[in-house]
């Protein structure tokens, strides 16, 4: 897996749909230690699948949404970047018509934001 030893910058605080003028204003980076099996969409976590990172919106303010920790103790995980199987991935896009992503130059198609279209003017 590529994503292994790669370090990412994420938004703080990292929320889903996030807007508004604290969006992207302040960041953090973390580091994949291990290659991603958890779906924040599915209960499915044995094996290996293709995996992708869940963005928190779109356009540049977006980073990959960060799972917060969740109880001490066994069971409990830390925090922790999000990740999609690919095609839970697909079925969300399907069924609801709308995922954050980039391609593999980081690039996001399909989103306008109003500071992009200010930058080709």
């Amino acid at each position: 897996c590529k994503a292994v030893q790669t370090t990412v910058e994420v938004n703080v605080p990292s929320k889903i749909g996030g807007t508004g003028e604290d969006m992207g204003k302040k960041r953090d980076l973390m580091t994949v230690e291990e290659r991603p099996m958890e779906c924040i969409l599915c209960l499915h976590s044995a094996g290996y699948h293709a995996m992708h990172p869940l963005y928190d919106t779109c356009g540049k303010e977006g980073r990959q949404y960060v799972l917060k920790a969740t109880k001490s103790g066994i069971g409990g995980k830390p925090r922790r970047l999000a990740w999609v199987h690919t095609l839970c991935a697909q079925m969300l896009i399907q069924t609801k018509g709308y995922l954050y992503g980039v391609d593999k130059d980081g690039d996001w198609h399909g989103c306008t934001n109003i500071n992009d279209e200010d930058e080709d003017a």
